[in-house]
């Protein structure tokens, strides 16, 4: 009860950030928030949002970034984004066949490395492709690949079973092409179109 909870609020949180953002130019590829604090890199340019999320054993930092039509809620730190492992469900045994992710199609945004919905492992997110998300009673899920944060695996059966899984998908980090360190500052509107901040 405590966790629907808390998802519901987070969603509550998310749902205000997504529909305050101002229009931002599509090469930017970022999100600025019309708001007290979003995240730039060592460049200055906006990675996104900030956002407080609690984790244990993990960066409680939090920055709101859309990656290929999905909304994450991205743990970092000065040095970057965070790795906070992952899970990897398989059709087959021995870790074969198609490949899954759980999923919690409620949800407005992703949080990696909570209740397994997603995971980063070494820079790379694993997450469910957003159109082929599914209930796990229509699947046969054989087998399970744990990644830990440095990408190191092992394969073994499937401890848990999630209600919903999606096609795996992965993304480089990297390939976003910020700067470290990341660093936070107070987004200061000035006029329509222009974006100015200043650093905490």
């Amino acid at each position: 009860m405590m966790r629907r909870v808390a998802f519901t609020l987070l969603g509550c949180f998310v749902l205000t950030t997504l529909f305050s953002l101002p229009e931002v130019n599509a090469k930017d590829t970022a999100t600025a928030q019309d708001g007290p604090t979003i995240v730039v890199d060592a460049r200055g340019k906006v990675i996104g949002s900030f956002a407080f999320v609690g984790r244990a054993s993990l960066p409680s930092s939090s920055v709101l970034h859309q990656i290929e039509d999905t909304w994450f809620l991205l743990p970092f730190s000065s040095k970057g984004f965070a790795s906070t492992a992952a899970t990897v469900l398989y059709s087959g045994d021995k870790c074969t066949g198609k490949a899954y992710v759980a999923a919690r199609p409620d949800d407005v945004a992703v949080v990696p490395g909570s209740a397994g919905s997603a995971g980063i492992a070494n820079g790379i997110l694993y997450y469910a492709g957003a159109n082929s998300v599914t209930s796990t009673a229509k699947l046969h899920l054989k087998s399970q690949r744990i990644l830990n944060p440095q990408g190191q695996s092992v394969c073994g059966r499937i401890f848990y079973l999630p209600p919903f899984v999606g096609e795996m998908k992965t993304f480089e980090l990297s390939k976003l092409g910020f700067v470290i360190p990341f660093t936070l500052r107070e987004y200061e509107p000035t006029s329509p179109g222009v974006r100015s901040s200043k650093e905490k």
